[in-house]
Formats: structure tokens, C-alpha cells, sequence
């Protein structure tokens, strides 16, 4: 549901299936690196920039994070956060409206 509507009906299972990755690489530097950049990581499927932190849907997190590293040395950002997390509802939601649950 958004502002009342349905945009996608299933079971969570195929709701997070939909995204085709099943993992999310969420990372921010200085300075932030471009979308181009961001594709280069190893099984990157959809990006987003969030507030200045990209959430990258993957297949493995053993071949994105390592793929990560040279990418910044080449544009010479400094990695400043890193964290990772199974795709969730949440990652569906951001993914079809492009807003956070809690963006009006």
C-alpha cells in the first residue's frame, strides 16, 4: 500500500523475490561516488542514492564488498560507512516508490 493504493500484492517471500537480489550493500563516502561508479560493483542489480548513501541491491555480498575497494582507490573516495542486510519489505517499497515508509 502507498497513500492508500495497492502497488503490489504476494507473499513477503515473493514480494522480496521481486528485487532479484536478495542481499543490500548500503555504503557512503567522501566524496560520494557517481551512479557509474556504483554500477562497477560485482553483482549490483539496482542502486539508490539515499541521502547521501548508496543502497545497492546484489547477489553475494562475498564478491560486492571486495569489488567495492577498488572502485574508491580509482576515484579516490573515502569510505565512511558499511553495513549490509537481507532485502525486506521495506528495500520492495524503496524499490517501487523510491521513497522511505517514513518519506511523506
Amino acid at each position: 500500500m502507498d497513500h492508500g493504493k495497492i502497488i503490489a500484492e504476494g507473499t513477503p517471500q515473493e514480494l522480496i523475490g521481486r528485487l532479484h537480489a536478495p542481499n543490500i550493500l548500503e555504503f557512503s563516502t567522501e566524496p560520494v561516488i557517481a551512479d557509474t561508479d556504483v554500477h562497477g560493483i560485482a553483482g549490483a542489480r539496482e542502486t539508490r542514492l539515499r541521502d547521501s548513501r548508496w543502497l545497492v541491491s546484489v547477489d553475494s555480498l562475498v564478491e560486492a564488498i571486495p569489488s567495492l575497494f577498488p572502485i574508491l582507490d580509482r576515484t579516490g573516495s573515502r569510505l565512511v560507512t558499511l553495513s549490509t542486510h537481507r532485502a525486506t519489505l521495506e528495500d520492495v517499497f524503496v524499490s517501487m516508490t523510491g521513497r522511505e515508509l517514513r518519506d511523506e
